[in-house]
């Protein structure tokens, strides 16, 4: 029998991970300090596009996340489409995968401990 029921707060470590990826710019990554490490993704399409366009050659003028001036609109807009293809799917999982176990995970489990015990993310959007 329970007799002694009392709320208690608990408070949870959360750590957040700022960085520049080369394809996707910037990736924030929102760790728990705790097993079993819960992990929040978050990426930015228009990060994404402009990291594209800039290796496309595409010139554009852009403040926070508004594109202001574009040389080539529709060239752009084959950069932006390329988020909504099925192949993206493989592109975010790559660029998580990236970077959680190298640049996140690494600080609770290094890699041989990664790998001895099978620790594995599973992405959800």
């Amino acid at each position: 029998m329970i007799t002694n029921l009392a709320k208690k707060t608990e408070y949870v470590n959360h750590y957040s991970f700022h960085i520049m990826d080369p394809d996707w710019g910037h990736v924030t990554i929102k760790m728990s300090g705790h097993p079993p490490f819960g992990a929040q993704v978050i990426l930015n399409g228009h990060e994404y596009v402009a990291c594209q366009a800039r290796r496309a050659g595409i010139a554009f003028g852009k403040d926070g996340n508004c594109f202001t001036a574009v040389a080539d609109p529709a060239g752009l807009a084959r950069v932006a489409d390329a988020l909504s293809q099925h192949a993206a799917v493989g592109r975010l999982g790559q660029v998580c995968d990236r970077w959680i176990y190298t640049a996140c995970l690494c600080f609770a489990l290094d890699s041989s401990e990664q790998r001895r015990s099978g620790f594995s993310y599973n992405y959800s959007i």
